[in-house]
């Protein structure tokens, strides 16, 4: 249904425009809302619902299709052109009521408030405008349900940084708050740190429904998965940088032909100067899948009883845990990375591959009631950030397969 609304919320956020309403939130919440919207944009988003309470409420109501349908009821006996005039009024009249405060403040609340009721007409215009376009009662019914059951939603920015001593903060979208939190933990860290000994070492781990992206002491960026650890010291030695990674991790490897970057994971060893590439070695794989994106890699046993084979750009190394050997094949590495471009690409993967990468992101459990439906071969691709009732839409359009949602769990049978 979105695929088809979207067009119309474009219509809406053009009309915004020209109303001179625009706002980068309002335009944000429109590729949300198709499944567009790109990591940076979400964190964007993050940052101004954690910035006010009042702000993740009203996303929350804007994006709750159960409200959409109460709307569209609403609206359908009434002008349609005069939505605008009537939020506006309500805005002002809040504002009038309010308590004197702050007059930054006020002021920063209105023009909030401004861009998100502009980002609620966005939703309303296109939920009337879907209903007339000729969606059944019956649809609009089955989408409300499945509105209602979604306690289900997608990953967001957020990890746990902990030091060796133990000490640990939570990390969120909030950039600077991040940095005035981690500097404490490591003025706590020096503190009860023995004189002479080594810099401490760093454990971020994001969990179920997490991401986060972390810039290392010599500029080195590493975009980590759903479920994902990256351990690091604070500082690296004067003659290497080593890291240690599980889950799935992307790196942007700085240049430094004095100090090569290794990347220790799951018995492998990979050796980088600068370049990109992602690893993805989750515990239960039995493969570590190394995808180089440019420059070059070279990877052994962490061993060091196997021989060392050189990645190219457009190739991927497979490492059998077990057998401690590695193979290579070419690959599309955009459908390896499309994670981290606000997408996942499925080829040529079982329904169990997918359900196992959707439910670290979405962060729910599932069940298969026909065990045969495990091995189904899928190929497409759905927007990591869409909402979790369109994704499943997707996938039942796909292949004759039908998803019943009770509660966090989700019911995998043949329609």
């Amino acid at each position: 249904m979105l695929s088809e609304m979207g067009w119309i919320a474009l219509k809406y956020i053009k009309m915004m425009m020209m109303n001179n309403m625009t706002n980068k939130i309002p335009a944000i919440i429109y590729r949300y809302i198709v499944g567009t919207i790109t990591p940076e944009e979400r964190a964007v988003l993050d940052g101004w619902m954690n910035e006010n309470p009042e702000n993740r409420k009203l996303f929350e109501r804007l994006t709750n299709l159960n409200n959409l349908q109460k709307e569209v009821s609403r609206r359908a006996s009434i002008d349609t052109e005069r939505p605008m005039h009537d939020m506006m009024a309500r805005i002002e009249r809040e504002m009038r009521l309010q308590q004197p405060a702050k007059h930054a403040t006020t002021k920063r609340i209105a023009r909030w408030l401004a861009g998100a009721a502009a980002a609620i007409l966005i939703v309303a215009g296109v939920a009337v405008q879907a209903y007339k376009l000729g969606l059944s009662r019956a649809t609009m019914a089955e989408t409300e349900q499945m509105a209602q059951a979604a306690v289900i939603t997608h990953g967001e920015t957020k990890a746990m940084l902990t030091l060796s001593n133990g000490e640990s903060v939570e990390l969120g979208a909030d950039n600077q708050k991040n940095s005035k939190m981690v500097e404490q933990l490591l003025s706590k860290g020096i503190e009860t740190q023995e004189q002479g000994a080594e810099a401490p070492t760093l454990c971020l781990k994001t969990p179920r429904g997490g991401e986060f992206k972390v810039t290392l002491e010599d500029g080195t960026e590493v975009w980590l998965n759903a479920e994902s650890q990256l351990q690091y010291p604070e500082t690296f030695d004067a003659d290497e940088r080593r890291v240690a990674v599980t889950g799935e991790a992307y790196f942007k490897v700085a240049k430094d032909s004095d100090r090569p970057f290794y990347v220790e994971t799951a018995g492998q060893l990979v050796r980088v100067y600068g370049t990109e590439f992602n690893i993805h070695s989750y515990e239960e794989d039995s493969n570590v899948y190394t995808t180089l994106v440019s420059g070059s890699i070279a990877l052994s046993p962490l061993d060091g009883n196997g021989s060392e084979i050189v990645l190219t750009p457009g190739h991927q190394a497979v490492f059998d845990k077990q057998d401690v050997t590695s193979s290579i094949r070419s690959v599309d590495t955009s459908i390896v990375t499309s994670w981290r471009n606000g997408k996942f690409v499925f080829e040529n993967l079982t329904l169990e591959q997918i359900m196992i990468t959707l439910s670290r992101w979405y962060d729910f459990d599932y069940e298969f009631q026909d065990m045969r439906l495990r091995s189904t071969i899928f190929m497409g691709s759905v927007p990591r950030y869409g909402e979790f009732s369109e994704i499943l839409s997707i996938l039942e359009k796909s292949g004759g397969i039908r998803f019943t949602q009770q509660g966090k769990t989700v019911l995998i049978n043949h329609k």
